[in-house]
């Protein structure tokens, strides 16, 4: 996901750019405290897709070698949003999640690439809606919080997919996780500072906005 960003280019960021930066960082962090604190049903996912939406805007800011960049319309949100996720996790084409579903709303058959399954989930979160499958919401993709989180993704049952919540929170947790520490390595690296370590699923709450205390780097 990191690949065609600039080292230098990172050290070039904008304030608006910065600011990106710092707010997903705010938004992973408060992802983080939910899920520390036995608030995940309601908290956890509003924040990570917060930090999704807004990593994606700055990862195609910081593809562009002339700045600043200018998100796209809304229309493109939702595209922005997927081929973030993608470009980290494989998508239909690459042997990925490939769901056949039966949209809720409309009655009609659906493909879901993982990208897809989280994004059903942001799009309900801004209806408020939780998708709590112990409350039974009438959705085609409904999370689970009983299960723990090493297994598998979810289950399939006349055309619905009840996710394994923990583990597709904690899979887009280490994507998120990538892109942050990824890019204060490479900004690392471009200064000449090799004194971080490596680590793919840094401590719950370890990461801060804009105080300069992380200096943990994701691995690959």
């Amino acid at each position: 996901m990191l690949d065609g960003i600039d080292g230098q280019r990172l050290l070039q960021m904008v304030p608006q750019e910065l600011r990106w930066m710092d707010n997903l960082k705010k938004a992973f962090h408060e992802s983080d405290a939910a899920y520390a604190d036995d608030r995940a049903a309601d908290n956890a996912f509003p924040a990570i897709c917060k930090a999704i939406d807004v990593a994606a805007t700055l990862r195609l800011s910081l593809l562009n070698p002339a700045h600043p960049w200018s998100p796209p319309g809304r229309q493109n949100n939702k595209r922005k949003f997927i081929d973030f996720l993608h470009a980290e996790i494989p998508d239909a084409d690459a042997n990925g999640v490939n769901l056949p579903l039966i949209d809720a709303r409309t009655q009609q058959p659906v493909q879901y690439t993982f990208g897809d399954v989280v994004y059903a989930i942001r799009c309900m979160i801004h209806e408020n809606e939780n998708l709590n499958a112990d409350e039974n919401p009438d959705y085609h993709v409904t999370l689970d919080w009983n299960f723990p989180r090493h297994g598998y993704l979810g289950s399939m049952c006349d055309g619905r997919f009840t996710c394994n919540a923990n583990a597709i929170w904690w899979r887009v947790r280490e994507v998120m996780a990538k892109f942050i520490l990824g890019t204060e390595m490479f900004m690392a690296f471009e200064r000449g500072d090799n004194s971080f370590s490596i680590h793919c699923s840094p401590e719950l709450k370890s990461i801060h906005p804009n105080d300069g205390r992380h200096k943990t780097v994701v691995a690959t």
